[in-house]
């Protein structure tokens, strides 16, 4: 959003993190939670907007993630698992926590370490975290903007895209480089479009092919996102190329009035 909508409404979570830093799904989860509560606090009403599905998802389903991560666990798992083989966390979880051994299949290695992982750490089922925990009902209105047309979705993904040139994408990406602190390794300089300009800048590819890049890996974020969307419950769909954007903002608006009432 540009300075003159955020005048019109206060945005939260932009240029929380420097691009060295790291900030994964759990810092989503506990800084948008503690932005809710306080938006609440003052008798307004928090609008979740754009961004990646994924931190929809986990944030709308309080994700087993709350419970955190311990890498010396992790690794008495990965050790316990190579000398006396998975089922033996397999049985360690169905003591624990029947109710989630019942939920995952005994060669599923990953969710079964995790699920482990989560009961050591926390002292409680690793059940009790995707309920008693969750946010299962945080968002209570689920609306998607959406191109009913894939050719008008991928245009408009190209026009978008070059936007974005035209804007200087390639002098942002250049002055990042520049600091001499940041590598391809971290996540902010492998997000999409980033990653493109950063290889085109590295001489390992030339500015067309660079565009072609960032546009293919564009359209492939597109199908993640509407793979996550189709995960979600109750979401209501308007396809912006199919009505006015205005008619869809009094639809959503009326939708949410008599949600409040």
């Amino acid at each position: 959003p540009g300075p003159e909508e955020r005048r019109q409404a206060p945005h939260h979570l932009l240029s929380v993190r420097d691009p060295g830093d790291s900030y994964s799904v759990v810092d989503f989860i506990e800084d948008a939670m503690s932005l809710i509560a306080d938006i609440r606090a003052r008798g307004a009403i928090p609008l979740l907007v754009g961004g990646s599905m994924f931190y929809f998802f986990m944030l709308d389903r309080g994700a087993d993630s709350l419970a955190g991560r311990d890498l010396r666990i992790r690794r008495q798992l990965d050790r316990q698992e190579a000398e006396s083989g998975l089922p033996s966390l397999y049985r360690e979880l169905l003591a624990a926590d029947p109710e989630r051994a019942r939920k995952v299949h005994e060669h599923d290695a990953y969710r079964i370490k995790r699920a482990v992982e989560i009961c050591r750490l926390t002292q409680e089922p690793a059940s009790a975290w995707g309920q008693n925990k969750g946010q299962a009902s945080l968002i209570d209105g689920r609306f998607c903007l959406r191109y009913a047309d894939r050719q008008a979705l991928h245009a408009s993904i190209a026009q978008r895209l070059d936007a974005m040139f035209s804007a200087g994408f390639v002098d942002e990406v250049c002055s990042l480089m520049l600091r001499g602190d940041l590598h391809p390794g971290l996540p902010a300089v492998r997000a999409v479009g980033y990653r493109q300009v950063w290889e085109y800048l590295k001489g390992e590819c030339g500015h067309n092919e660079m565009r072609l890049r960032a546009l293919a890996a564009t359209c492939q974020l597109v199908k993640r996102q509407t793979t996550w969307l189709r995960r979600m419950d109750k979401l209501r769909y308007y396809a912006v190329d199919e009505q006015p954007i205005d008619l869809i903002g009094k639809k959503i608006t009326a939708a949410i009035q008599s949600m409040i009432k």
